[in-house]
């Protein structure tokens, strides 16, 4: 799994601490970055959600509870569906929204997408991925 190292920012380590999605969010845009994030909150809210469509930013956000687990088995989930999500986010045009829905017996995650009827942009590779957790 070449891409790991490769294709991966964290967005704490971009901006500085408290930044708000709604600043933050533009410039991922303006990078070409999707986004993976366990903060549903940001589909939900008004303002950051109009900061994605606007944007143009692939969008990633993990299923519900998520972050109620251990460290060290979020660490291993990321590690295993990478590649799944990378996949999704290179088939999707700029300003999808996917959700990860769950994980199959088989270990693979169920990606849910809602494309964004937003008025400008191609479907173009993103890379890399900008984490938020």
């Amino acid at each position: 799994m070449p891409s790991i190292g490769q294709n991966r920012i964290f967005v704490q380590d971009e901006f500085p601490p408290n930044t708000l999605d709604v600043t933050w969010i533009p410039e991922i845009g303006r990078r070409g970055w999707a986004v993976i994030t366990a903060d549903r909150g940001i589909s939900k809210k008004p303002a950051e959600r109009k900061a994605l469509e606007e944007a143009n930013v692939i969008s990633v956000f993990m299923a519900k509870g998520f972050t109620t687990k251990p460290i060290f088995e979020l660490v291993a989930l990321f590690v295993k569906w990478w590649p799944d999500i990378d996949r999704s986010v290179q088939r999707v045009k700029p300003g999808t929204s996917l959700q990860v829905k769950q994980v199959n017996p088989n270990g693979k995650i169920d990606v849910a997408s809602h494309e964004c009827h937003c008025s400008r942009g191609a479907s173009t590779p993103r890379s890399p991925l900008a984490v938020v957790y």
